[in-house]
């Protein structure tokens, strides 16, 4: 099974992975760091996001452009869950673990 084949599964399913506030790029980073160290889970994760927002802020005269997290302290990771995945991604260093 590839990437392609994990994205037309119906078993995916979006879930929140909690991390540390501030190491959200980090810890999107590390999921596929982790899933390269283990290429039979490869096709169970599809999409890992963290969703930014851009802000325009000033700063005297000045027009800064910046990202801003819109959610901080998750990553959404569109994934097929079981026993391994769980445990492969609420091992994180920096992650809390799985919300609900």
């Amino acid at each position: 099974e590839g990437v392609g084949e994990a994205w037309a599964s119906s078993e995916l399913r979006w879930y929140i992975l909690q991390c540390y506030t501030g190491k959200e790029a980090w810890c999107a980073t590390a999921v596929w760091s982790s899933l390269a160290r283990r290429p039979e889970l490869a096709s169970a994760v599809a999409e890992v996001v963290v969703p930014y927002e851009k802000v325009a802020t000033t700063r005297g005269k000045r027009v800064m452009h910046k990202n801003r997290i819109v959610y901080p302290g998750y990553v959404f990771c569109r994934i097929r869950l079981d026993a391994e995945v769980w445990e492969l991604l609420s091992e994180l260093p920096k992650a809390v673990g799985f919300i609900g």
